[in-house]
């Protein structure tokens, strides 16, 4: 079947008119057979009548990941405070503000620190040196992956050292 420009429609964007033409629009209908004449329906109601459900359920589930994504708490609330790695002169300080503090000091004695900022939901995004760490939490663990690998933090139980404090 086609449309009055001889070109066909698929079928979910049609629907047949029926029995007879409309007096308004006889003109049209007048010496073609009243089963072949198609119209389109107009593009946004023609999705919602072909699938109202998937459409509905598309929407809701749209609806809720924002907004489950815009409610997910920050990682600042619960990483506040000083954390360590290991054993290791290595130490991370966040703050309330969100601002970070990440200082390492290597084997010879040199000091490699970096300040950053605590960007929602949950990474460190540092001025220099490591670059964007994603941070998870898991009981008194802080586990900072970033393109450097992934490492484990605990809450430091000893001050920063002296030379890292001086370099902040």
């Amino acid at each position: 079947m086609t449309h009055n420009t001889g070109t066909r429609l698929p079928a979910r964007h049609i629907y047949r008119r029926t029995k007879a033409c409309l007096a308004k629009e006889f003109g049209a209908c007048a010496g073609r057979n009243e089963d072949d004449i198609l119209r389109a329906t107009p593009h946004i109601w023609g999705l919602l009548s072909v699938r109202p459900m998937r459409t509905l359920l598309a929407l809701i589930l749209g609806f809720f990941s924002i907004l489950s994504y815009a409610q997910r708490p920050s990682v600042l609330a619960s990483a506040t405070g000083l954390w360590q790695f290991e054993e290791h002169t290595v130490w991370v300080q966040i703050d309330q503000d969100g601002s970070a503090y990440q200082c390492r000091i290597a084997v010879g004695g040199t000091v490699y620190a970096s300040t950053g900022t605590v960007v929602a939901p949950s990474s460190i995004h540092w001025q220099k040196i490591w670059g964007i760490d994603q941070v998870s939490l898991q009981a008194d663990t802080m586990v900072l992956k970033g393109p450097h690998g992934a490492f484990r933090y605990q809450r430091a139980t000893q001050t920063m050292a002296p030379a890292c404090i001086v370099a902040r």
